[in-house]
């Protein structure tokens, strides 16, 4: 005759199953916790890259391109279809001359003077590359188009999430629009 309840082994292997679920369980939460977090470092990214559009985009678009990378309008009109490349931008607009590089892994504008830096992109957004590419012909719209290799950071720590954005704009003073 059998007593009513279960023998030891039927409790080890009821336990074993259960640790086993359980730790499938534990790991795809973890792993939803993970990917969460990335699509939020990459919703971040997405929309400091907006913000860095639009606060450059106003300033080329309205503004007269004074050279890339040192190189004037006669260069980047000999230069053709390619256009002039270069990691710093010059725009004048109103007499005032702002130049767009990468300074300390952050897009900073200058006006007037190298002193008076004003960083484009946000904090928590690393900008790891960017170029400028000036392309203007004769009887061609004359435009820019920016390009830039960014991370997200969280309390000086770099997220493994990198993005590249690039973003066309036209250049209204050029007379050709």
């Amino acid at each position: 005759m059998r007593d009513n309840g279960y023998t030891l082994m039927e409790l080890v292997v009821v336990i074993g199953v259960l640790i086993v679920v359980i730790g499938a369980g534990m790991n795809v939460f973890y792993q939803s916790l993970r990917s969460g977090a990335k699509i939020d470092y990459e919703l971040f990214l997405d929309g400091t890259s907006r913000v860095v559009e639009n606060s450059m985009s106003l300033l080329i678009r309205y503004g007269q391109v004074v050279g890339v990378e040192g190189q004037d309008d006669s260069v980047c009109l000999s230069a053709g279809s390619g256009g002039v490349v270069g990691n710093t931008l010059v725009v004048a607009e109103n007499g005032r001359q702002t130049e767009y590089a990468l300074i300390s892994d952050f897009i900073a504008s200058s006006s007037s003077s190298p002193s008076q830096q004003i960083m484009v992109s946000p904090e928590g957004m690393k900008v790891n590359a960017i170029e400028f590419n000036w392309v203007c012909g004769y009887g061609k719209q004359e435009k820019v188009v920016v390009s830039y290799r960014a991370q997200a950071e969280k309390d000086d720590q770099v997220v493994p999430v990198e993005e590249s954005y690039s973003f066309e704009v036209l250049v209204k003073n050029s007379g050709y629009y």
